[in-house]
C-alpha cells in the first residue's frame, strides 16, 4: 500500500515522501533518482535534479519522524551530499549491486545495497539506540528456482503485469 516516492520525480501516481508508524516508530521515506537522459521524457512526469530536490523534502521529514530513509536509484553524488545535512539515517541504494557488501557508514547514514533483479531476498535488521541507528544487519538470501509459485502472488503479478501494459499504452501508445 505505499506509494512510490520520490525527491525529484514528479507525475501522476508519485508523491514527495510518505510516512509510516510502525511499532511505535515513525519512519519517513522518500527516494532520488538520477535525472535520465535529456532527450528522453516520459509524457506527464518530469525529473528534477536530485539534490536541489530532495534537500527541502528531507528537512520537512526530519522535523516530522524517528527516521528517516533515502532509496537512491543512481544518484549517488546527490545522495552523499545530501548526507551533509545529517536528516538521512539510512540510505537504500538500489542499483545493480551483485556484491554482498555489508552496511557501512557515510557521515551520518547507514547505507546498505538491495541486490540486482530481485535474485536475493534482503532483510535489514536495525538496532536504535536514542533515535539513531547503532547496528545494523544485512541478511541476502538466494532465491531457489526449485520453490514452488504461490497462487496468491501469481495472481498480484499477472495483475501488476495488466496494469503495466495498459500503463504503457497510456503513456507511449503501445
Amino acid at each position: 500500500d505505499l506509494p512510490m516516492a520520490s525527491a525529484n520525480l514528479s507525475g501522476p501516481g508519485i508523491v514527495t515522501h510518505t510516512i509510516i508508524v510502525q511499532g511505535g516508530l515513525t519512519v519517513g521515506i522518500t527516494g532520488v533518482s538520477h535525472p535520465g537522459h535529456i532527450s528522453i521524457a516520459t509524457p506527464g512526469y518530469s525529473r528534477g535534479d536530485p539534490e536541489k530536490r530532495a534537500a527541502d523534502v528531507l528537512t520537512t521529514l526530519g522535523e516530522q519522524v524517528d527516521l528517516v530513509v533515502l532509496f537512491n536509484h543512481g544518484a549517488t553524488a546527490a545522495t552523499k551530499s545530501l548526507l551533509q545535512s545529517h536528516e538521512v539515517d539510512l540510505v537504500i541504494d538500489t542499483a545493480h549491486h551483485r556484491s554482498f557488501d555489508p552496511p557501512f557508514r557515510h557521515s551520518d547514514a547507514v547505507w546498505v545495497r538491495s541486490h540486482d533483479q530481485g535474485q536475493r531476498l534482503g532483510e535489514l535488521r536495525l538496532g536504535l539506540e536514542k533515535g539513531d541507528i547503532s547496528w545494523a544487519i544485512d541478511r541476502k538470501i538466494d532465491m531457489d528456482v526449485t520453490v514452488p509459485d504461490q497462487a496468491d502472488q501469481a495472481i498480484l503479478a499477472a495483475q501488476a503485469q495488466r496494469e503495466l501494459r495498459e500503463l504503457e499504452k497510456q503513456l507511449f501508445g503501445r
